[in-house]
């Protein structure tokens, strides 16, 4: 069977909308992008605003032409085969959701994952979420949470980590709970 790719593009109500179709990945962006401007616009008005410290001088622009609003979505069929094609640790198995915005003028983003099962060579990680957002406050928020069990027979673990930051300053929570598998015994 040969492998379907298709690549659309086309202007809607003076907005871009770029289409990706494939058997793995099915991808949508819609609005005003500058590729070129994107790293530049994340290191002024995301990195420096939350983690000022990893942005040099050099690199803040106080007057840069603001050129990026637009939404995205991805969906990721099971990429297995391509994987193992190219002898890679780590595969979605099931299917993956990935989906958010940037809105360069105010300043704001979201990034939302979401990943049913995720194998990692031998061992599989499986209900991963993770969201970072920034938008409706000052504070960058970034959530994660994931499910872990290194052997069917074994207890799995739950992670989750809650994180706001600003200013170089990030308050984080990190919470496990082991799932105890209790035996039943019938008399």
């Amino acid at each position: 069977q040969q492998p379907r790719i298709e690549l659309t593009s086309n202007l809607h109500n003076d907005y871009a909308h770029v289409t990706l179709t494939s058997d793995q990945v099915n991808a949508d962006v819609y609005g005003d992008m500058s590729l070129k401007l994107l790293f530049q616009e994340f290191n002024e008005q995301i990195a420096s605003r939350y983690v000022p410290s990893l942005v040099s001088n050099s690199q803040k622009h106080k007057n840069s032409v603001l050129g990026n609003r637009f939404s995205f979505s991805v969906n990721l069929s099971s990429t297995e085969a391509l994987a193992k094609a190219f002898s890679l640790p780590i595969s979605v198995v099931d299917t993956a959701q990935i989906d958010g915005y940037y809105y360069d003028e105010k300043g704001i983003f979201a990034l939302n994952v979401a990943i049913d099962s995720l194998r990692l060579q031998q061992q599989y990680i499986t209900d991963s979420r993770l969201s970072i957002d920034n938008s409706g406050s000052d504070m960058l928020k970034l959530e994660l949470a994931s499910a872990y069990q290194p052997a069917p027979e074994t207890d799995a673990f739950h992670l989750k980590l809650d994180a706001k930051a600003l200013n170089d300053k990030v308050d984080m929570e990190i919470g496990i709970q082991l799932d105890n598998k209790v035996p039943f015994a019938q008399s």
